[in-house]
This record gives structure tokens, C-alpha cells and sequence, in this order.
């Protein structure tokens, strides 16, 4: 969920000229340094639930899209 709401993001942001190329790159490193956090967490296997570090405001929204699924 996360991933797609800043692929979302970068791509329209990509639309203005010089300063949205700036910005997608960074988007672009943002997600690479999560990726890397997620993918040590899963590997470690305690089965529990991995939080995005710095964006703990969203696991409420997060919590309700699980609910909803079940």
C-alpha cells in the first residue's frame, strides 16, 4: 500500500518540468531506503507487524483497511 500511494504520488509530481524530476528522484530514494528497511524486518521472521519507521500517524488508516478486508 504503501509503495503504489508513492508510485501515485512521484508520477504526478513527475508532470512539472524541472522540479517534479528533482522530486520523483527523491520519492525514488525514499522508497529504495524502505524497501531495504521492510525487506530486513520480513527476513528476520518474528512474525510480527512492520510499521513504516516515521510514518506511525498512518497505521490507524492502515488498521482500517485490514478491518475492512476481513
Amino acid at each position: 500500500m504503501f509503495f503504489g500511494g508513492l508510485s501515485i504520488i512521484s508520477l504526478v509530481i513527475q508532470v512539472i518540468p524541472v522540479i517534479g524530476q528533482i522530486v520523483g528522484i527523491v520519492l525514488w530514494l525514499i522508497a529504495v531506503v524502505y524497501w531495504v528497511i521492510f525487506m530486513i524486518k520480513a527476513l528476520q521472521g518474528n512474525g510480527e507487524r512492520i510499521t513504516a519507521p516515521g510514518l506511525g500517524f498512518l497505521n490507524q488508516y492502515v488498521d482500517q483497511v485490514a478491518n475492512a478486508v476481513k
